[in-house]
């Protein structure tokens, strides 16, 4: 159960840090779908099933051998079981897929909406980094489209945040922080 559990938190976080070899992440996905649905894990089943859905979305692999539910079924079934894992991963994959696909004003509505629904659910988590970074590429991103200061103050919150995880540890969150600090940049127009 452990193992099955670990696979699954290493295909969530491999789709939200780089989206890559989405062919090889869906089939060990689809494995321990198979495994979880055999001993009837339903959260570990769940939340594979919601990183098919994005797997899917962004490769436009749709035969997973599997019956996978969409986003809003498992939103359903998240809801009527009260979980706030199953909910937040949900949403994770959601916000991977919107962030992978550069549909940045969805990102900000999933995750503005999500945040109005769930208030309770705001506790920090040491995945929120990718949260923040998605967030905060999506508003500097904004900033840069729309030229609207409330999505660079939105980004320059994302970055100050960001840069203080940096300085507690720069091999696990420095090169997010300078991703954010370059995109602000550009923003502001230094280019070199």
């Amino acid at each position: 159960e452990n193992a099955m559990i670990c696979r699954a938190n290493c295909c969530c976080v491999s789709l939200w840090v780089g989206a890559s070899d989405l062919f090889s992440m869906s089939k060990h996905i689809v494995m321990f779908t198979k495994e979880a649905a055999k001993y009837q894990h339903n959260f570990v089943l769940y939340n594979a099933m919601s990183n098919l859905n994005a797997c899917s979305y962004l490769s436009g692999i749709t035969n997973f051998e599997v019956d996978v539910k969409s986003f809003d079924e498992l939103n359903s079934i998240a809801e009527k079981t009260n979980s706030v894992y199953l909910i937040w991963h949900i949403f994770m994959s959601q916000m991977a897929l919107n962030f992978w696909m550069r549909e940045y004003k969805d990102v900000v509505e999933l995750s503005e909406k999500h945040s109005e629904k769930y208030p309770s659910s705001q506790q920090k988590r040491a995945l929120d980094v990718f949260r923040t970074l998605f967030e905060g590429v999506a508003y500097l991103s904004l900033a840069r489209d729309t030229k609207r200061a409330k999505w660079k103050i939105r980004g320059e919150k994302a970055l100050k945040y960001m840069s203080q995880l940096a300085s507690m540890s720069k091999w696990n969150f420095g090169n997010k922080s300078k991703l954010l600090q370059a995109e602000l940049h550009y923003v502001e127009g230094n280019l070199e």
